[in-house]
């Protein structure tokens, strides 16, 4: 059986057109491929990596030469702003992938397979939930000594999957027994062909919110790890920056133009992340959308 027949979406070749009309799937794409555009333009335009000793005068206030200023290592402060934001991306969609990758392939063995398999896969899972996720990660983050973005990506999704888990589980055994996958059971498919060739593509809009969902967790605790000092030593990111703010006594001294911009971005991430989120959970659920 083909994916073709296998996709049993309801009004399917409606949804597509659905989605590029919700004003908020629009603006939140806006605002992603804007951010995304920005954290590319350094490399685009050969903006030179602001490097510590650059012989600019420490904590100076913005000017025309340094729109927002020089922090207190002599790095102008714009241009690594629009270092630090591939960095921090990079890193949280890394960890949102392995997170939901894992969490997919527990969440579809878990409902598919039942019994003792599920049991423990569905213990496994509630035993992580229930993991206060901030202090392991402190700790690992200590131990491990993390000095790359993969590392703490890595160590992020180790954590990250099991929500999505849940909720892939919830929604495959509401379609398992439906008569598409009776049917592909009978043409001798493999266990794995019906979970991802037959089940996976009727839950694309609770994947992609799963994925969503754990991207913004991932950077949310990549900017934790990176405020207190157990980023990695080298990632410029979102969190390294709000850190510089913090060691350089800028929040105390009212330094706006050094604080406020990385934590705007940070906000604008969110903010876009979550219209896309909203957007494609009306999609998945038709009683939300607006009539």
């Amino acid at each position: 059986m083909s994916i073709k027949k296998g996709l049993h979406l309801k009004g399917t070749k409606y949804e597509i057109p659905y989605l590029l009309r919700d004003k908020r799937f629009l603006a939140g794409s806006i605002v992603i491929l804007s951010i995304i555009l920005a954290g590319f333009s350094p490399y685009i335009f050969s903006i030179p990596f602001p490097k510590t000793g650059e012989c600019f005068p420490p904590n100076q206030p913005p000017s025309s030469k340094h729109i927002l200023g020089v922090d207190l290592y002599g790095r102008d402060w714009f241009r690594l702003l629009l270092y630090s934001i591939m960095p921090s991306l990079y890193t949280g969609v890394l960890a949102g992938l392995v997170g939901s990758f894992i969490g997919i392939l527990i969440g579809f063995l878990s409902a598919y397979k039942g019994g003792i398999i599920d049991d423990a896969l569905r213990t496994i899972t509630d035993t992580v939930i229930m993991i206060p996720l901030w202090p392991i990660l402190v700790l690992l983050s200590f131990s491990v000594k993390v000095y790359t973005a993969e590392q703490l990506a890595l160590i992020l999704a180790a954590f990250s999957w099991a929500g999505a888990a849940r909720s892939i589980r919830s929604q495959v055994y509401s379609l398992k027994e439906r008569p598409f996958v009776e049917l592909a059971k009978i043409t001798n498919l493999s266990i794995f062909e019906i979970m991802f060739l037959e089940i996976a593509p009727n839950m694309l809009p609770y994947i992609i919110i799963g994925l969503i969902s754990s991207v913004s967790g991932s950077l949310l605790a990549l900017i934790g790890l990176q405020l207190i000092g157990l980023g990695p030593p080298n990632l410029v990111s979102l969190g390294y920056m709000i850190w510089v703010c913090q060691r350089g006594g800028y929040y105390g001294k009212g330094w706006w133009w050094f604080f406020m911009p990385p934590i705007l971005l940070v906000v604008v991430i969110f903010v876009g992340l979550y219209l896309i989120n909203l957007a494609i959970e009306s999609l998945s659920n038709p009683r939300l959308r607006k009539l």
